[in-house]
């Protein structure tokens, strides 16, 4: 064994030693009683961590919480920090290793809240739990649609990879994005999924319920990929994996469809409905009118604008406003016809 070895196995145990008193000295507060400690996570020696199973009495019977607790040092081994938050990350009890402990502070500015995305910044750290299948979740990634971050290198290579990196088709083609630490991709799935929100309307974050979010997220992604498919079956698609309102659900589908789709022309749409009511021979080998992408994206858009009305996939039809809409576009196109026809006969 070399020396090197035999400082970095005396750097881990003197930092062991030191994340053990603080988590002795923690004053997890009165109303939590006989906790039990797990293995320190040793991945990163600036940030020791713990799992902590505490209990409580809330009066009617004894309840088990789970607390991850975190022992921060600088670069020369001093401890600049220590916490314990449960899993909606709200900090429980306060340092007692520190006569400058402080009850009711708030968590690090480097550990964004559950669910909330925060600009990329150098100070942004991971924070990791063990994965089952092998690999490591990353706390403090969440995707849009409520996934949580995942590195891992349980890979033939053993090199590390995002999880789902949706980038990636199959291993070593185009695509697949390899990382020489867990550390990194950590930081690149963050950076990804920072652009993932970027994507997303302003109104995104403005949806209080967070299901139907993680289902709106979800809902404009398949729409993004297939713009031909009717939008009913992508909110029922939709409903069948998550839960939300699919009322609520069809509006912001129909709101990002409005707001992101190319408007067609009324007559374009008409072009379309004459599609619809046509007669479709029983030896033909074209598609029917809901399975064409093409006749849908238009429809879907026609509907956007509030021309169209569509309430299941197999019917659509003409509203008020797009009668009188269709009905100005063909007096002004024969209005137009008229004096092409005029300007033929003067030449």
């Amino acid at each position: 064994m070399n020396q090197k070895t035999n400082d970095a196995g005396q750097l881990l145990q003197n930092r062991l030693k030191t994340a053990q008193a603080v988590l002795d000295a923690y004053d997890l507060g009165a109303d939590f009683g006989n906790p039990t400690y797990r293995e320190w996570d040793t991945a990163d020696l600036q940030d020791l961590r713990c799992f902590v199973d505490a209990h409580y009495d809330d009066g009617a019977e004894v309840q088990s919480i789970k607390l991850d607790f975190h022992v921060k040092f600088d670069t020369e081994g001093a401890v600049i920090d220590a916490y314990a938050h449960d899993m909606k990350r709200k900090i429980v009890g306060r340092r007692g290793d520190t006569s400058n402990a402080q009850e009711d502070r708030k968590m690090p500015e480097s550990t964004p809240a559950e669910g909330v995305s925060e600009p990329a910044s150098p100070e942004w750290r991971p924070e990791y739990s063990r994965w089952r299948h092998g690999g490591w979740h990353v706390d403090n990634i969440r995707y849009p649609t409520g996934g949580c971050g995942c590195v891992s290198n349980n890979y033939p290579d053993k090199k590390w990879r995002i999880a789902c990196d949706d980038r990636r088709m199959n291993l070593g083609e185009p695509g697949d994005y390899t990382f020489s630490t867990r550390d990194t991709a950590a930081r690149a799935e963050y950076e990804m999924v920072q652009a993932k929100y970027a994507k997303l309307p302003a109104w995104f974050s403005e949806i209080e319920d967070t299901q139907l979010q993680y289902a709106a997220a979800s809902l404009i992604a398949s729409i993004d990929s297939d713009r031909g498919k009717p939008l009913i079956e992508q909110v029922e698609d939709i409903k069948r994996i998550m839960c939300a309102n699919a009322e609520d659900l069809h509006k912001l589908g129909e709101r990002y469809l409005a707001e992101t789709a190319k408007m067609p022309d009324v007559l374009e749409v008409a072009a379309a409905m004459e599609k619809v009511r046509a007669a479709r021979p029983l030896t033909s080998s074209e598609p029917l009118w809901w399975n064409d992408p093409k006749i849908n994206q238009v429809l879907n858009a026609g509907v956007a604008a509030g021309h169209l009305s569509r309430i299941s996939t197999t019917q659509v039809q003409w509203t008020d406003s797009g009668v009188k809409a269709l009905q100005v576009a063909r007096a002004a196109d024969r209005k137009n016809a008229g004096k092409c026809y005029l300007g033929r006969q003067g030449g």
